[in-house]
C-alpha cells in the first residue's frame, strides 16, 4: 500500500490507543491482516498493543487469521505473549502458509539454514543455504535474488558429471555484480553442493555452481554455501543456455 495510506492508518490506530473508551475491533483485525509485510510491522505492533491494553478478546478463527499474517519474528513473539493460550493448528497453518517469503524476512530471522527455490526452464531445484557457515555469501546471494539479478540469466557452463554454472549477467562466464566478496569457510564438495565461482581468493561475486558429483579437490579453493535437497533430476538435466527463471526463499514446513 502507498506510504500515505500507511501513515493515515497508523494515526487512526494511535488515536484508538489513546482513546480509553473507543475501540474498533474490525478495523484492528483488518489492519493486522492487510499490513503484513516486514516493513509494515509497526502497524501490527500497534494493533497488538491496543488489543492487549484494552483487553479485547479474539475468537479462535480470528487468532488463526492473525497467525497466518505475522510479519516479523518480533511480532510473532508479541503475539505469543499476548495470547499464550492460543495453539496454532499446525496442519492448517502449513496448508495456508505461502510458498514464497520475503528476502528481508528471511535475513531478519537469522536462522541457521534457509531454503530457496531455483526455478529453471527444466524445473525447480530446492537448495538449503548455510547462513551460519557462509553468512556473507548467503546474504549476497539472497540480496541479488531479491533484486531479480538472476532472472533470465543462463547456465553458461555445464560439464557432465562435474558442475553446472550460472548467474553471470553477460552469459559468457566473465561477468559479475560490480563488486567482490570475501571467501569464507570451506566445506566438502559433495553431489548437490552449491559453491560461489571465483578467479581466486576473495573474488566471489554472483556466479555460482552446483556439483553433479562429489568433487573433493574443490575444497579449500571455493566457498560452499549450500546443498541441493530436491531437484537432483533437474541438476542432472541442465544443459548450456538453460534459463534461470527466478530464485526465491521458500517457507519451511
Amino acid at each position: 500500500m502507498a506510504t500515505e495510506h500507511f501513515s493515515v492508518l497508523y494515526n487512526i490506530l494511535d488515536w484508538q490507543k489513546k482513546n480509553k473508551k473507543y475501540v474498533d475491533t474490525d478495523l484492528l483485525i483488518g489492519a493486522f491482516i492487510n499490513f503484513n509485510k516486514s516493513d509494515q510491522s509497526e502497524v501490527q505492533e500497534l494493533v497488538l498493543d491496543i488489543l492487549h491494553e484494552k483487553k479485547e478478546k479474539l475468537n479462535a478463527s480470528q487468532l488463526e487469521e492473525f497467525s497466518f499474517n505475522i510479519s516479523t519474528p518480533k511480532i510473532s513473539q508479541k503475539f505469543q505473549s499476548n495470547f499464550p493460550n492460543f495453539k496454532i493448528n499446525k496442519q492448517l497453518w502449513d496448508s495456508q502458509k505461502p510458498k514464497y517469503i520475503e528476502v528481508d524476512s528471511v535475513l531478519s530471522l537469522g536462522q541457521e539454514n534457509i531454503l530457496v527455490e531455483i526455478a529453471t526452464n527444466k524445473g525447480e531445484i530446492t537448495v538449503e543455504l548455510f547462513s551460519k557457515v557462509a553468512p556473507l555469501t548467503v546474504k549476497n546471494f539472497l540480496e541479488l535474488a531479491k533484486k531479480g539479478f538472476y532472472t533470465k540469466t543462463i547456465f553458461h557452463r555445464v560439464i557432465a558429471d562435474f558442475v553446472i554454472q550460472g548467474g553471470d549477467p553477460g552469459g559468457d562466464g566473465w561477468g559479475g555484480a560490480g563488486y567482490t566478496i570475501a571467501s569464507e569457510d570451506f566445506l566438502t564438495f559433495e553431489r548437490g553442493t552449491i559453491g560461489i565461482a571465483t578467479s581466486g581468493f576473495d573474488t566471489g561475486s554472483c556466479q555460482f555452481f552446483i556439483c553433479q558429483s562429489e568433487q573433493p579437490h574443490l575444497r579449500g579453493n571455493y566457498t560452499a554455501f549450500g546443498k541441493v535437497t530436491e531437484g537432483f533430476d533437474v541438476v542432472d538435466n541442465i544443459q548450456i543456455d538453460d534459463i534461470i527463471l527466478s530464485i526465491k526463499p521458500i517457507s519451511q514446513k
